[in-house]
């Protein structure tokens, strides 16, 4: 099915600067193996979310360009090489929430966790998506 889909993400570093990521696309959504697939295209990155059935995990992988696979579990650390055209960066991401609400419109999800980049970058960020049946 197509969706429309908003992904914003609020990013705090250490002295809690805000920096805000927004993004809007179409994409599809398709149920395989009991898990909810997301799937969008961000100029040469194919970005899929797989939702699994109890709705406790979530996994973030990238494709193309930017290659990475993060999995979103609560109070669970995940450990992460993410491969950007800038480099390859060893990446840990702590879960502190997951919060997912569906109805028959639209479903929203929320992530919060704990980031820390290899001599780059410690803080923590929010995640929002929320996915709506496309009018197209």
């Amino acid at each position: 099915m197509k969706i429309d889909i908003k992904i914003t993400t609020k990013q705090y570093d250490e002295k809690n600067n805000e920096d805000i990521i927004s993004l809007d696309v179409i994409g599809e959504l398709y149920e395989k193996n009991n898990k909810k697939c997301i799937m969008y295209k961000e100029e040469d990155t194919t970005n899929t979310i797989i939702i699994n059935n109890d709705n406790k995990e979530i996994n973030l992988k990238k494709f193309g360009k930017t290659k990475s696979s993060m999995n979103f579990c609560k109070e669970k650390i995940d450990f992460v090489k993410y491969n950007t055209s800038y480099g390859l960066f060893d990446m840990s991401i702590y879960t502190t929430n997951i919060n997912i609400q569906e109805d028959s419109n639209k479903l929203l999800i929320n992530i919060c966790y704990d980031i820390d980049i290899k001599d780059l970058f410690k803080g923590r960020n929010v995640l929002d998506i929320e996915i709506k049946k496309s009018e197209f």
